[in-house]
């Protein structure tokens, strides 16, 4: 009976933990929104008076908003965690910091090399041909990109792998788990507002009127598929990693060592839209190509079939 009535109130304390988080990222987002327009006019602003920023100017307002409810939902997992009395490391799947920097590297090497393969195959058959972008030729352009890279792994898998997929998992299987963050994974990469008029200048409301803009479906279908299966199948395989290893570590390398291959190739090779269609697509992005797909779906049954969850 005990055992009972300790089960139930840890399902309570799920589901209210649950509540929180998910009213703190609406919250969140809705603020990023109220915000946007006041920090675009004030960069465009700060562009006009000041020569040396005069880089500003040319800011977009959707850019600009998208950064912005990036920055809110950042600061607000501390008072979530706060409230909801997860402020500790685990909470986010940072366990086996002992063994951080190990499982960190050997995800990073993996994602870099996996994806690295793609791109030279693609090379060497002629689906991609080397062409070297200006901004690229400067190493500031690459630490940034590398830098990006290292936040953009931390943040997403402690967001999506270590708090979603992490408060789902305790109430139920990892399939479920794994296919709602999965899902939600897939669908913030493809929510980049596309307005047919961008704003030049902010007023309390412009934020709020990019959510009709949100998911522009008037692309090409290679912009879709299959990105939107290789992007949901990384987010299955990063589930499988976190559920094996116990920590979201190696699973923040993994996904780290992918942006980087994906930036940095944009930036050095084009596509051939006309060598291996079947392989490669018609997106420009090694992160659209099958030959990608096969990649991902060959991780998953590696982590599947490497044992059982930490």
């Amino acid at each position: 009976m005990l055992k009972g009535m300790n089960q139930e109130a840890n399902h309570q304390k799920t589901s209210r933990n649950d509540w929180v988080f998910l009213v703190s990222i609406l919250g969140a987002v809705l603020l990023g929104t109220l915000i946007a327009p006041h920090v675009f006019n004030g960069l465009l602003s700060l562009g006009r008076t000041h020569e040396g920023w005069s880089g500003l100017r040319n800011l977009e307002f959707d850019s600009v908003t998208g950064r912005c409810v990036l920055v809110c939902l950042v600061l607000s997992l501390i008072p979530a965690l706060k409230v909801t009395g997860m402020y500790t490391p685990s909470a986010l799947g940072f366990a086996r910091v002992d063994q951080g920097r190990t499982l960190w590297f050997r995800g990073l090497i993996m994602g870099v090399v996996s994806l690295l393969v793609v791109v030279l195959i693609g090379w060497a058959s002629g689906a991609y041909f080397l062409h070297v972008d200006d901004k690229i030729k400067d190493v500031g352009k690459v630490l940034s990109i590398i830098v990006g890279a290292v936040l953009i792994g931390f943040l997403e898998e402690a967001l999506f792998r270590g708090l979603l997929f992490g408060s789902i998992r305790k109430s139920s299987g990892f399939w479920m788990a794994a296919l709602i963050s999965s899902l939600l994974f897939m669908a913030v990469h493809f929510a980049k507002p596309e307005p047919e008029v961008t704003p030049v200048y902010g007023d309390w409301k412009s934020g709020l009127e990019m959510f009709k803009h949100m998911f522009y479906t008037g692309h090409h279908i290679s912009h879709y598929f299959p990105f939107m299966l290789t992007l949901f199948l990384m987010g299955v395989v990063l589930c499988l990693v976190y559920e094996r290893q116990g920590s979201i570590l190696m699973a923040v390398g993994l996904h780290t060592g992918w942006v980087i291959v994906i930036r940095l190739s944009g930036y050095y090779f084009n596509r051939d839209s006309n060598e291996l269609p079947l392989l490669f697509g018609e997106g420009e992005l090694v992160s659209k190509t099958y030959l990608t797909l096969i990649v991902s779906i060959g991780f998953l049954l590696y982590f599947w079939r490497s044992g059982k969850k930490a």
